[in-house]
């Protein structure tokens, strides 16, 4: 039996502790650094950790908190391959945004935190294809959708990319918990590599 594995198995060390070389996306790839638009930021706290189905994952969570009451939630999840989720939950007090400002703001997030050592090559521009999602969508601040986003207009080297946003409206009304705080949330994933990449 390999004497590195026996090790592991006595001391009981994580397999992503040595497993880490293998990865296309490296544990010191997400670098923890404070917000760029300062000015704008009430708080912000970054969470370090592993995916506990995946133990190999790594896990790193910024989360802010916006002067106007807004939140985003920012998770990079990578290894093998490299996931990207942004939530931006709206302040109920802020003014609604509509499909314009939203698209912007979205595009805008994944600029300033897509972290893999190569950026996405878009065809058309990322806040163009969220903007002509919401239009596909016809739009509405109530009603909420999912939508992945145009194929083949993303790419990345020797890997596949996925990207999706969700619109999710918080009805006002006592049975859902976000509806008293928040009046929507915007969800944008984007993935790089993984199964067929």
């Amino acid at each position: 039996m390999n004497k590195l594995f026996i090790a592991i198995l006595v001391l009981g060390l994580p397999l992503s502790a040595v497993a880490d070389e293998k990865c296309d996306f490296p544990a010191d790839m997400v670098k923890q650094l404070p917000p760029p638009n300062a000015a704008a930021v009430a708080a912000y706290q970054w969470d370090t950790g592993h995916d506990k189905e995946y133990r190999n994952d790594q896990i790193q969570t910024l989360r802010i908190l916006y002067k106007n009451g807004d939140i985003a939630v920012i998770q990079h999840t990578y290894c093998f391959a490299y996931g990207l989720e942004i939530n931006y939950f709206r302040n109920r007090l802020a003014d609604d945004l509509d499909a314009k400002a939203i698209a912007t703001l979205m595009a805008g997030l994944y600029a300033q935190y897509f972290s893999a050592p190569q950026k996405v090559t878009f065809a058309k521009p990322l806040v163009e294809s969220i903007a002509s999602t919401f239009k596909e969508q016809k739009f509405d601040k109530k009603k909420s959708f999912e939508a992945e986003l145009p194929e083949g207009n993303a790419s990345y080297p020797k890997h596949k990319v996925g990207y999706s946003i969700v619109y999710k409206y918080h009805r006002d009304d006592y049975s859902e918990r976000l509806s008293g705080i928040f009046s929507s949330t915007t969800r944008f994933e984007t993935s790089v590599g993984g199964d067929g990449g």
